[in-house]
């Protein structure tokens, strides 16, 4: 049971690290942005990005799936 517990979470890992990698590069596609990771965390960084994100979908939507 152990084993199976462990292959799971190992799987979960791998696909939240490829979600996470993705949601990253969509948001270095937008001009003046810069992005680091923090652990679990993107950090997205760059002048007026309240102003941006209301005027730039691009930046409204980084990250969103659909569903």
């Amino acid at each position: 049971m152990r084993g199976i517990l462990e292959r799971g979470r190992a799987i979960g890992e791998r696909a939240a690290d490829r979600l996470r990698d993705r949601v990253a590069d969509e948001a270095r596609a937008v001009p003046g942005v810069t992005v680091s990771t923090e652990g679990d965390a993107i950090v997205i960084e760059g002048r007026a990005l309240i102003d941006r994100w209301v005027e730039d979908a691009r930046l409204r939507y980084v990250g969103r799936t659909g569903g």
